[in-house]
């Protein structure tokens, strides 16, 4: 009985050292059972293997005492760790795709600033309005443009029987 008390009491007290995760709607309490569930829906590892990995990342969390987290920076930490542990085709499929807050910032910035020169010429309102959405048309497909990029990339770097089976496994989920 001791021993169960035991392995209670250290589960208790390793989820105090983990930060809560930011999200849209505020602070929410680390859940690792998230990252497992993903490991095990988005790669190709098995149960313990899984397990395995989420247990590192915890680690790695609590030691180096990371006070901020989001689904996002998780999301990075764990690829890390799939490198580090020699998963290199699995840390692709579960790599995030997107672009740099960098570039996105510039997307956007360079559509403010035609939007902001818009105003100074001289169009009327209906024009102005056309001009307007093609600005932000233009940019949506900017962003799309990049992130199918990239996903093609991911695509054409992994290995397709990987590739294969998570497609697989999503087609049963439906």
């Amino acid at each position: 009985m001791t021993v169960s008390n035991n392995s209670i009491n250290k589960k208790i007290s390793y989820k105090k050292l983990l930060p809560g995760v930011f999200d849209k709607e505020g602070v929410r309490e680390f859940d690792e059972s998230k990252i497992y569930l993903s490991l095990l829906r988005e790669t190709t590892l098995n149960e313990s293997e899984a397990k395995r990995i989420t247990e590192i990342v915890i680690r790695r969390i609590i030691s180096n005492n990371i006070a901020f987290l989001s689904a996002p920076h998780i999301r990075e930490i764990v690829c890390s760790i799939l490198s580090e542990q020699h998963y290199e085709e699995d840390r692709k499929l579960y790599t995030r795709i997107g672009m740099p807050f960098y570039d996105l910032l510039a997307l956007f910035v360079n559509c403010e600033n035609e939007l902001k020169n818009l105003k100074f010429q001289s169009f009327e309102k209906k024009e102005k309005l056309q001009i307007q959405k093609n600005i932000k048309t233009k940019l949506a497909k900017k962003v799309y443009r990049a992130v199918i990029s990239e996903l093609i990339n991911v695509i054409k770097i992994t290995d397709r029987s990987k590739y294969s089976l998570i497609v697989n496994g999503m087609l049963k989920e439906q």
